[in-house]
Order: C-alpha cells, then structure tokens, then sequence
C-alpha cells in the first residue's frame, strides 16, 4: 500500500496524490511486470533490505505503448523483531536509455543484414534470381506485403513485372482477375506523360491505386476487386537507378492499417540492388546502340 509518493509518480501515473495514498503499487504497474515487483520486495530481509529491478510504470498518457520503462530500488526497514515495517522505492526514469540501446542494437541488425545481401549478391549470377532474391529480401523486412519488382524501358516506356513475393493464393487472384500471368505483364506508359515523372522519381515514393500505377491499362473494377480482397492499404514505390537513370522499380502493397517500418534499410538495399542489377556501362552502349534498353 501507498503511504506517500513524490510529484514525479504522481505526474508519471496520471494520478494525484491523495489518491495514490492507500493504494496498490502494484496497480501502477503494467500488468505483465506486477511478479517482478512481488518477487523483488518479498524476499526482502534484515540481511539482504534492498532489490533493485526494472519495472513498467502505467502511464496516464494511453498512447505510451506498453508502458514506461523505470529502474526501482526498493529498501525495507525492520523492526527489532525483523518484521517489515516499511519499504521505501526510488525509481528512475530509463526510457530514453533503452531506446538508444534498441536504435543501436537494430542498427547492427539492419549492417548484418546489408552484409549478408551484399556477400549474396555477387554469388548470384542468374537474372531471375536475382530479381527473385530482392523480392523475397524486401519481403523479409515488410512482411505484411505483396511485393514486386519491375524492369523500366524508358527508351521503349514500358514496364514490366519481373518477380512476385507473395502466397500462391495472391498470384493466382492476379491471374484471375487480370487473365495474365504477374511475372512478365508489360505495360506502355508511352501515352501517360505522368507515369514518366512518377517511374523517374529516387527515393521512396507512395504511389497511386493499382489501376494507376498499371498506367490505367487494367480494368478498373478488375484493379479495385483485388485490392478489397487482398485489403491493400497504400502502396509505395522506389526505383533502381544507375549513373542517374532509374531502370527498375520495387513495387510494396501493404495490408490496411500498415505502414512502412524499415524505411532507411529498404532503401540501403535497393541501393545495393540497383548496383547488382545494373549492367556494365560496355554492356550498357552496346544494348542503347541496338535499341534494347
């Protein structure tokens, strides 16, 4: 039982003063931790009087996730016949110091990823599977996605579907829906001076419903069938680029209520891609002089 606590708890809890005192500290605490503070105080004694652990602190503020992070030490006083008389808890606020321990540990997460897709990378000398294996990575970070990648001829302007990440179920909607297969669909953008702009864009881009970002060559009802069924929420859009001139694209469809998580590490590996994909400036000319890039 509460008995006095300091304006920071009570700041902290949402909660004032003179309501704190008489109740549970344990209520204060989100609800997984509540053992951890029962098991710290209870084997508390004239020989070992204080515990120190790591509790979440209910916040009045909802929208604060799963709580707030705070270290406790908890002392507790005897009486000369050694029973608890009181137990006195100093907490500190360690929010802001897991948050760079988390920032730091994902950031060697996202260079051992970008390690490992770069050693794979050069041992990949097939193209379908190269186009395969950058799906499928992106599809690793975005889970909740359907994923494409797309060549770009802006010599030609089309654009064409070269892998798909995503359930058997979904290609064989696409398939359905569209009475084509998704690896392989071209489309010409040469009538749609807007597709040009958005295909020519560096850098993450939310694109347009299904039905625009097929250059309007689907049938719309066909385009908004398939994104109901599936629940695609918003789409983005980022191009391989080479020497300055974008090639290729990834195409994202997230599920509704999805947001892109892994902004900075998709880009640093489409980056790579764009390297991988990227044919060599001799290879390059020689396929401009033939009219086939």
């Amino acid at each position: 039982m509460i008995t006095f606590c300091n304006r920071a708890f009570s700041e902290t809890t949402g909660i004032s003063p003179e309501n704190l005192a008489g109740s549970s500290f344990s209520a204060c605490i989100v609800e997984d931790d509540r053992d951890i503070f029962r098991n710290a105080v209870s084997g508390l004694n004239k020989e070992n009087p204080s515990s120190l652990c790591t509790l979440r602190i209910r916040p009045k503020e909802k929208s604060v996730g799963n709580g707030i992070w705070t270290e406790w030490t908890f002392t507790a006083a005897f009486d000369p016949g050694s029973s608890c008389t009181m137990i006195q808890g100093i907490g500190r606020d360690i929010s802001w110091e897991r948050e760079v321990a988390e920032k730091e540990k994902q950031h060697l997460r996202d260079m051992e990823f970008l390690s490992r897709t770069a050693m794979a990378f050069l041992d990949i000398v097939d193209e379908q599977e190269l186009y395969q294996f950058i799906v499928s990575k992106v599809k690793e970070l975005e889970p909740s996605s359907v994923v494409t990648v797309c060549e770009t001829d802006m010599k030609n302007q089309t654009i064409m579907m070269k892998a798909v990440a995503c359930d058997e179920d979904v290609q064989n909607l696409f398939i359905r829906e569209f009475g084509v297969n998704p690896i392989g669909f071209s489309v010409s953008f040469a009538t749609d001076p807007s597709a040009s702009v958005l295909l020519q864009k560096k850098g993450i881009q939310e694109a347009p419903s299904l039905y625009y970002l097929f250059m309007r060559k689907l049938p719309l009802d066909a385009c908004r069938r398939f994104e109901e069924i599936l629940a695609i929420g918003k789409i983005y859009l980022l191009g391989f680029s080479s020497q300055g001139e974008i090639f290729g694209q990834v195409i994202i469809l997230l599920k509704e209520g999805y947001d892109l998580v892994n902004t900075g590490l998709i880009e640093a590996f489409t980056n790579q891609a764009s390297v991988a994909l990227a044919p060599p400036p001799d290879t390059k000319r020689a396929l401009e002089e033939r009219g086939t890039l």
